[in-house]
């Protein structure tokens, strides 16, 4: 860490910090922007001043006019002012207490809460305690709980374990600043930390825990940022918030660039010549199981085990993992014939970089339907008979920023229209009955889907054309035009009034008073909803944040957005960018409309109401042309 300073403000900027300050302690609160105009209007801009702030000093609180808008001093605001430097070492403690509890439990999310920093101000008045904590509640930016009076929680992610030992502001400005961006060459830091992930997996034989390993590397470097900073083609993703360990693991170049793993990139090629083998004498259903696999290629069977997981999810190699008679067995495709005659891994490295360029020439060539269709029945009939196991929607279906497993089987990349219609096409596999969902998963019951016997035997007889739905056809008078996802709190004050005003214009609402009967499935009833709609209006209030249904729809609409075949649109209303940002990341980066203020004891205003109606229609004016 380098010598760590606090940022030097322009006169002007000084002066507004000073007058935010003395505002605050005069009068037990923050004033508002216009007060400030006024008052200051022959010395400085107020406004532009506060924009050319460095950040963390002040903050804007939301309002629903620049009258009502309130200038908030943050932490590093109160750091630069004289006489606060204990609510900054309370914040700091609370940093390296959040941090104590990562370490020693890192499984579990810290908390941090209001009765924490009061333990820490104990010698502070009550009214002056009532004025500091929400300027620190407000400036541990996680996620929790924020109510505007009583106790409150703040729950850090993994990424706070790198204040163990801050003890400035200084210091807690460097390395809160450092956000890490996969490098193009890996460094020495780097390598190390493969090689350490390597080891524990030689050691072990499982891929260690991620969030067990990052607390543990701590004595050899800050792994949390060497792990984002390798390029994925190294290693697996890591989620980074959730409170659940993930196992960590390598690619096949991850190993190779460990520098500890030529026993088992020779032990590598000699498998993939026993699979090439296996191919040309088996070429109707090529398999092998492990135990077979190792003596043949003359490795042992705990190197074979461990470096087939890794083969199985290069999907360059074309070969998969399952289970035949309780025996591990490897299945083969004609894939593998490209990497014939290897004689080292760098060979590899290399035919795989050309197939590589193969494919890119021929990724704008167009898929057929039929194509579609069957590769996506012929990925899951890889899975056991015995519908053990299951795949992911989306894991199929992929990402347009990450490509899913269709892609790779049909060695195709997708356009976005692509994706699009390989949704419908699985969606209508499964009202054919050839695909069909296992409602095994709490969070989205209706995309974990197995194959069905009759699927298999049309996979069999080479795929028949398509047979007629076992639901009647959908006819265009019976879409919505938008499902409207909502907590049932704010149901009176906004979604039934929307809801009539949107049929009073001629539009179609799905909302669960008007479309769920008596004795109906929720849950299937809510999926087809959403996938008849052609928007998803999102309402998120503080009740919906805390809701579980409106958080599966949203999860469920977020994950037909992102394979291209539905847009969500949302609507904020009574809270502010940064609860967004806290509790729904991916939907603060889009384009919302607000509500502001809002309470859902009263009807909104009919002009807010309005408002989003236009702004529907604008929508729907654009999908049609």
């Amino acid at each position: 860490m380098g010598i760590a300073r606090l940022p030097e403000l322009t006169p002007p900027q000084r002066r507004l910090v000073d007058e935010i300050h003395s505002y605050w302690t005069r009068d037990r609160r923050f004033p508002r922007t216009v007060a400030l105009s006024v008052r200051l209007r022959k010395e400085l801009d107020v406004r532009a001043v506060a924009k050319s702030m460095p950040p963390d000093v002040i903050g804007r609180a939301s309002a629903h006019s620049d009258d009502e808008e309130v200038l908030k001093l943050q932490i590093l605001g109160l750091a630069l002012c004289s006489g606060e430097e204990r609510i900054v070492d309370a914040f700091l403690e609370l940093l390296r207490d959040a941090a104590r509890q990562a370490i020693s439990a890192p499984n579990s999310r810290p908390v941090v809460t209001r009765t924490m920093l009061r333990a820490v101000l104990k010698d502070v008045p009550q009214e002056e305690f009532d004025l500091v904590a929400p300027v620190v509640r407000d400036s541990l930016l996680w996620g929790g709980t924020e109510p505007t009076t009583g106790e409150w929680t703040r729950e850090p992610s993994l990424d706070v374990i790198r204040f163990e030992n801050v003890r400035t502001m200084g210091e807690y400005l460097e390395l809160a600043s450092v956000q890490p961006q996969e490098v193009g060459v890996l460094g020495q830091q780097h390598i190390a930390l493969l090689g350490e992930v390597y080891t524990q997996w030689c050691r072990g034989g499982e891929w260690p825990g991620s969030r067990e390993f990052i607390v543990g590397y701590r004595g050899k470097g800050d792994a949390l940022r060497l792990l984002k900073e390798i390029p994925t083609r190294y290693r697996s993703e890591v989620q980074w918030s959730s409170i659940e360990s993930k196992r960590f693991s390598l690619t096949l170049d991850g190993i190779a660039f460990s520098g500890r793993a030529d026993a088992d990139l020779t032990a590598f090629v000699a498998m993939v010549h026993v699979l090439v083998e296996q191919l040309e004498s088996s070429p109707e259903d090529a398999r092998i199981t492990i135990p077979e696999l190792a003596r043949r290629a003359s490795v042992l069977e705990p190197t074979a085990s461990r470096m087939a997981e890794v083969m199985a999810h290069d999907w360059a190699l074309g070969v998969s993992l399952g289970h035949d008679d309780s025996r591990s067995t490897m299945r083969v495709r004609d894939t593998i014939l490209t990497y014939e005659g290897i004689r080292t891994f760098e060979d590899f490295l290399s035919r795989r970089e050309d197939r590589a360029r193969s494919n890119k020439m021929r990724e704008n060539d167009e898929v057929d339907d039929a194509a579609i269709r069957k590769g996506i029945l012929e990925m899951f009939a890889e899975l056991p008979e015995d519908a053990s196991r299951h795949l992911n929607r989306s894991n199929v279906l992929g990402r347009p920023t990450q490509p899913g497993g269709l892609e790779h089987h049909l060695n195709h990349t997708f356009t976005i229209e692509e994706r699009g219609r390989a949704d419908r096409l699985m969606r209508q596999l499964e009202s054919e009955g050839l695909l069909a969902p296992t409602w095994s998963d709490m969070v989205a019951p209706p995309d974990w889907l197995i194959i069905t016997s009759p699927g298999r035997e049309v996979l069999r007889e080479g795929l028949a054309p398509r047979r007629e739905s076992v639901a009647p056809a959908r006819s265009q008078d019976q879409e919505f035009d938008a499902f409207l996802c909502h907590a049932s709190e704010d149901k009176t004050a906004v979604v039934t009034p929307f809801a009539s005003l949107m049929e009073k214009h001629g539009l179609k609402p799905w909302w669960d008073a008007g479309q769920i009967g008596w004795g109906d499935s929720l849950i299937r009833t809510i999926e087809r909803g959403l996938t008849q709609s052609r928007f998803v209006i999102v309402f998120i209030s503080e009740t919906s944040l805390r809701k579980t249904w409106p958080e599966k729809e949203l999860r469920a609409a977020l994950n037909l957005e992102v394979s291209g075949s539905k847009k969500v649109l949302p609507v904020i209303m009574g809270i502010d960018h940064a609860s967004l940002e806290n509790n729904h990341p991916f939907l603060a980066e889009k384009r919302y409309l607000t509500i502001q203020p809002y309470d859902p004891s009263r009807e909104v205003a009919a002009e807010d109401l309005h408002h989003l109606l236009d702004a529907l229609k604008a929508e729907l004016s654009r999908l049609r042309e």
